[in-house]
């Protein structure tokens, strides 16, 4: 691709500003394009009034849920006109496949209208290399970039025996089954750290009562800071996150990026992320998580202590590249020539 021609591209992000962001992933994906094309942040003024040759879409849903019903109705509309708008314009929409389906399901009209979304959009970007729907074509894959360019100097000063959790708190993450499965371990299980803001007053209530129980559980239920989070991680044995399925986890680069292990669903994707990094950083386990993963996973991350590296090769997620390899999507897909209405395939596309 010729980068000049990217230059003059217009993508429009569908997070906001810097200031308003919580997710390092999108201050780090803009800081890679900024040299190579215009990114503009989202809010509707800059969807509907803006010029803009790409919308980039992250988490379509967040876009469509407003805190009042008269709100989300405001949303529902301003997307329909963006879809309009696109069309006139012919400008383009490229997807990043985060999660196959949100982690909360919306309502009949939101998903109608995520439906027409993905019908406008001109290609898909997957981060794992893992089944997608037949309408996902054409995709390609890009690998989520690591942390270490956000958290540059973390301290290592582990203690023994420390469990952490950390990320925002769902349903699917099984938190509270963790909290109660670490209640009935005593050595070598010595402290769980539970960090991160709960989707729900349900489940922060579950996790507080089972935490009272056992004073070895330490929680910190609320957002925090980049150095609170750096020195939680700096601090534990090992990352466990319980989830039900994860095929693709911001928290999980993460702690690889800042040398911490982790405990995992075993699936393709985390087998393969296991493969890539080296020995001893992923340990795996398969549902339902129990008492007795917790204990094996910490033996063997200290058995493995001398297979490891000094960090896991995270080499192929280099943001410069991965900056570059979303401008290649960008600038093809601005190429192409849109469809009115793409054929589901059997083929996935290029990958």
């Amino acid at each position: 691709m010729d980068h000049n021609t990217a230059r003059r591209l217009v993508v429009l992000q569908s997070y906001g500003s810097a200031q308003n962001r919580t997710n390092p992933y999108t201050s780090l994906l803009s800081g890679s394009l900024e040299e190579h094309c215009e990114v503009l942040p989202f809010t509707w003024r800059n969807a509907l009034a803006r010029h803009w040759d790409i919308f980039h879409v992250h988490w379509p849903e967040v876009l469509l849920r407003g805190r009042t019903r008269w709100r989300t109705g405001r949303r529902y509309a301003a997307l329909i006109a963006l879809l309009v708008r696109r069309r006139l314009a012919g400008s383009r929409i490229v997807r990043t496949v985060h999660n196959i389906e949100p982690h909360e399901p919306g309502p009949l009209l939101e998903r109608f209208l995520l439906r027409r979304l993905d019908r406008a959009t001109s290609a898909w970007i997957v981060m794992t290399d893992v089944p997608t729907p037949a309408r996902m074509v054409p995709r390609v894959t890009i690998p989520h970039g690591h942390y270490r360019d956000w958290f540059p100097h973390v301290s290592r000063e582990v203690t023994t025996g420390r469990l952490l959790f950390f990320g925002a708190i769902r349903d699917y993450k099984n938190v509270q089954e963790l909290a109660e499965l670490f209640t009935q371990v005593a050595e070598p299980l010595r402290e769980l750290s539970i960090v991160g803001e709960p989707y729900s007053e349900a489940l922060k209530d579950a996790i507080t009562e089972i935490a009272q129980q056992d004073s070895r559980i330490t929680l910190n239920l609320d957002r925090v800071s980049d150095e609170t989070l750096a020195s939680e991680i700096g601090a534990s044995e090992l990352a466990v996150l319980p989830y039900r399925d994860l095929n693709n986890s911001g928290a999980l680069l993460l702690a690889l990026s800042l040398r911490l292990p982790a405990l995992v669903p075993d699936n393709h994707a985390t087998r393969a992320l296991s493969n890539e990094v080296g020995p001893g950083w992923i340990q795996l386990f398969e549902h339902p998580l129990t008492a007795d993963d917790l204990v094996r996973a910490i033996e063997r991350v200290r058995l493995e202590a001398e297979r490891r590296q000094v960090e896991p090769d995270l080499s192929a997620r280099d943001w410069r590249q991965v900056g570059l390899r979303h401008l290649e999507v960008y600038a093809e897909a601005r190429a192409r020539r849109p469809s009115r209405h793409r054929k589901r395939a059997s083929s996935s596309g290029p990958a």
